[in-house]
């Protein structure tokens, strides 16, 4: 092993001695749904009237949103759900902006190529909010459709201005993307993955590399019901929402699948994640949905704690559904992978008709000659991977990241932030993992990785930050029985915790603690980052005697308090204390319900600022919308040694799942 990387070593020297290919870290474009090579691939095939793609050709243009007619209607305030108003709007405008992109580059007829412009400068000039009870998952699916058609646009339409293109741009990173940016923890898993699939498509389109990252890391490690470990929640293939009923079931693995088409076009084999994940879980849904009984299936207990089902769903069952076709091309045609139930799902569906969700006419768009033996060629520089996902496990930093396609190896450039000495550290594989195990507790690092083949070298990917452990004096700790553990981890600016635990109160605890010793008087400041997904969590700050579980503590907590709708939580920051060992954790204060923006339709969507204090026996809490002007939040006497406990709490109150919750602006004073 060691002669093959220090050859690995050599190699890589050269290249970067003697050549100069490395690759700029661009995006390629076209490359959302539909590269260069798939646009041409259906125009060639409509052209030549081969079939399947002719016959799906004409019943594309049978669409109401080819029709010359066909009128935008922009709003400047739009949404889906409670509380909004036009969402016929946006679903319909959209959905035209793509089909007649497409249809103008198959066809060559220009006036389709005009329609889709006027639709999408119509929105582009005029729409400055989208709201209601489901913004989320408006921003997600109309977005991405939008997108994708400017993509063709922009790459196929030279006579689409230069000033329309920037608007267009302006509308998706200052409309669409702050409504998506945070995803949507707090809901069925299909708002996600389709937030995921928008904002890769707004990262790709507005060469934004932070937004296009920062989406596929969510797909890969999310912390909502949407990430593919999450919603693909078993090696079997069964989805967080197969309970729920098979359309939303097939729905959320057909988002999570366009993300990964997406990703493919920039040469990420997103769709191979966890072996093939998401391929179980289209013939998973697609077995059942085909008649089979013989599908395994677990109970769930989802990660918000609203939508857990005991069996699987019967509800529209073997409805032909659209998504198929593109999935079953990838694996079997494209990788060579068999995908049985998928293919003839794909199949009975042909050609495949239009959709407001999905891009639909995926007959048209996504069918492909069989597999030849070819993906990526090793001829092409490889592209610039995604940041890596670190992890701080067992004293060592394990790190993870999206294969590159034609990647034969990476390199890992590792950078100690106290001394700034780089290293670079050798993955002499295609396998896209190392373990570091050369560094030293609570020190901070920063990761980067670089593709190689015998072609070159990709750009440094974007950097991750990671503590070894947490910083100097702090500790982690589960307090009580917990059923899954918990973490803690540090990144120079985030502290992230990751806990199940049942409850902080009663007469016994069971959460994750975070903390540094107290000395006499204190005060920690922090600011909480929603979102979480957990709707019955409770976090925040807490000042305690000791890692018992009924220790005496003070605790200023961010609380979901149950309403007669439990999709709408009211949302509190309530001072938490138990005076003694034998008591119950009671309430000392509770602040009034948080309201817009910090809580929207019972979400909290905005950071909040969190302060406690301790003054010999007088614990004070405070509140702030911003750091600067501070309300005191309750007031309380209570006897507690001079050695304390002082740090972050946070439970789920989910007994088999854990949430996550992120602190930030940690300040403590008062510390020896």
């Amino acid at each position: 092993m060691k002669k093959c990387t220090l050859f690995l070593c050599f190699i890589i020297f050269c290249l970067n001695l003697f050549s100069q290919n490395v690759t700029d870290g661009k995006f390629i474009h076209p490359g959302l749904l539909h590269s260069v090579e798939d646009l041409d691939r259906m125009r060639t095939n409509v052209t030549q009237k081969n079939e399947p793609w002719v016959t799906a050709w004409s019943e594309f243009l049978k669409s109401k949103w080819l029709e010359e007619s066909y009128q935008a209607s922009p709003l400047e305030i739009v949404g889906r759900g409670v509380g909004s108003t036009g969402q016929n709007n946006i679903q319909n405008d959209c959905a035209a902006a793509y089909y007649n992109a497409l249809a103008w580059y198959i066809s060559g007829d220009e006036k389709f190529a005009r329609k889709a412009v006027e639709v999408i400068n119509a929105w582009s000039y005029k729409v400055r909010v989208i709201n209601g009870k489901d913004a989320v998952l408006c921003a997600g699916i109309y977005g991405y459709k939008f997108t994708n058609a400017a993509e063709i646009l922009r790459f196929s339409y030279k006579k689409w201005s230069a000033n329309d293109i920037d608007q267009c741009e302006k509308m998706l990173l200052d409309v669409f993307y702050p409504v998506l940016k945070d995803f949507a923890p707090f809901a069925n898993g299909n708002w996600d993955a389709a937030s995921v699939v928008s904002m890769v498509s707004i990262g790709v389109f507005c060469d934004n590399r932070q937004i296009f990252d920062r989406a596929l890391t969510y797909y890969y490690a999310g912390t909502g019901n949407g990430s593919i470990l999450n919603y693909v929640v078993n090696e079997s293939g069964q989805n967080q929402e197969s309970g729920r009923d098979q359309p939303h079931s097939h729905l959320g693995i057909s988002f999570l699948a366009l993300a990964a088409e997406t990703a493919f076009h920039q040469d990420l084999n997103v769709y191979g994640a966890y072996n093939n994940r998401l391929l179980k879980a289209f013939e998973y849904t697609s077995k059942y949905n085909l008649g089979f009984d013989d599908v395994p299936f677990e109970p769930t207990f989802d990660r918000t704690g609203k939508y857990n089902h005991k069996v699987i769903s019967t509800k529209d069952r073997r409805k032909i559904l659209t998504g198929s076709e593109m999935v079953f091309n990838h694996y079997k045609n494209r990788m060579g992978v068999e995908a049985p139930f998928t293919e003839k799902t794909a199949l009975n569906a042909r050609p495949e008709t239009s959709s407001y969700d999905m891009p639909g006419t995926g007959t048209l768009l996504f069918a492909l000659p069989p597999f030849n033996g070819r993906v990526k060629a090793e001829t092409k520089i490889p592209t610039m991977p995604v940041q890596p996902i670190a992890k701080y496990i067992n004293h060592s930093i394990c790190l993870n990241w999206i294969p590159v396609l034609n990647a034969t190896a990476y390199s890992v450039v590792r950078t100690n932030k106290r001394t700034g000495l780089k290293t670079i550290l050798i993955s002499d594989s295609e396998n896209p993992t190392y373990t570091d195990t050369e560094i030293r507790t609570a020190e901070m690092y920063t990761y980067a990785i670089k593709a190689i083949n015998k072609s070159g070298e990709s750009s440094l990917s974007t950097e991750t930050n990671i503590c070894a452990g947490l910083p100097a004096n702090w500790k982690n700790a589960a307090i009580g029985n917990v059923e899954k553990t918990g973490t803690t981890t540090f990144n120079g600016h985030i502290f992230t915790l990751e806990a199940a635990g049942t409850d902080i109160g009663g007469v016994s605890d069971q959460f994750q603690f975070a903390y540094v010793p107290l000395k006499g008087n204190g005060t920690i400041t922090a600011r909480f980052v929603p979102q979480v997904a957990s709707q019955f969590v409770k976090t925040g700050l807490m000042i305690r005697e000791s890692l018992s579980t009924n220790s005496k503590h003070a605790s200023l907590l961010t609380m979901p308090l149950a309403g007669k709708d439990v999709e709408v939580p009211a949302w509190h920051i309530n001072l938490m204390i138990r005076k003694s060992t034998a008591d119950s954790t009671s309430m000392a204060h509770q602040s009034k319900a948080l309201v817009e923006p910090f809580v929207s339709w019972g979400r909290f969507v905005k950071p909040y600022w969190l302060r406690l204090s301790r003054n010999g026996q007088v614990i004070t809490a405070y509140i702030s919308e911003d750091g600067i002007d501070w309300e005191k939040s309750g007031q309380v006497n209570i006897a507690l040694k001079k050695n304390v406990l002082i740090g972050i709490a946070l439970c789920s109150r989910l007994t088999k799942v854990t949430t996550v919750a992120n602190f930030d602006c940690m300040e403590l004073t008062g510390l020896n």
